[in-house]
């Protein structure tokens, strides 16, 4: 048997039970924080549909987010604005987007990436668009020590044409006429090509 002194020492050191947890939960909470990065950024590129190949590409500027839901995998949220070239029509998508890491370097990554999203097209002399889409590619980003990260990549995607509004044409003596509406917010396969940079925390 212990004497009192040493007794009372040996219940001295010992640490309250919510103690003991709060230094257990708090690496795993650390760790966890690691393993979710948080990426925000914009990017420039250029889109089109196979059915306007003959056509100049449209141009668009995207800001994105993404964060981390898995060691290798990240999810994300992309707002793009998209021109045609005559400035005729404006083009804007919302996006979900999935990223997949596909090697274990700390600064080269090459990702698989997918996503899907809505579209509305609206044009200067009337009349409207709404569409949605599906689109995968690949992607190879660069991450610095400091947390900038640099980046492009390339996709193929399919839109459909959900529906469109009337355009209307003001003729002679009052008459209005009315034709259904056209954009290069198109129906069927389209390629999209961007370079981006960004910060991740």
């Amino acid at each position: 048997m212990l004497p009192p002194a040493c007794a009372g020492t040996r219940r001295a050191v010992r640490l309250p039970m919510r103690l003991r947890l709060a230094l257990l939960v708090v690496p795993s909470l650390a760790s966890v924080a690691t393993a979710r990065p948080i990426t925000v950024g914009a990017s420039y590129g250029i889109t089109q549909s196979k059915v306007d190949a003959a056509a100049d590409p449209n141009t668009m500027m995207t800001a994105f987010g993404r964060i981390g839901i898995g060691r290798h995998v990240e999810a994300g949220l992309e707002l793009q604005d998209i021109s045609t070239p005559d400035q005729s029509t404006v083009i804007r998508t919302f996006g979900a987007l999935l990223a997949v890491d596909l090697a274990g370097n700390k600064h080269l990554m090459p990702m698989l990436i997918a996503g899907i999203g809505v579209d509305h097209a609206a044009m200067s002399y009337g009349g409207s668009t709404d569409a949605h889409h599906y689109e995968g590619g690949f992607a190879l980003e660069y991450r610095t020590d400091g947390g900038l990260v640099f980046g492009g990549d390339l996709r193929i995607g399919d839109r459909s044409i959900d529906s469109n509004s009337n355009m209307v044409y003001p003729l002679s003596g009052g008459v209005a006429y009315r034709a259904p509406a056209t954009s290069q917010l198109s129906d069927g396969e389209y390629r999209s090509a961007r370079l981006y940079v960004g910060v991740r925390f």
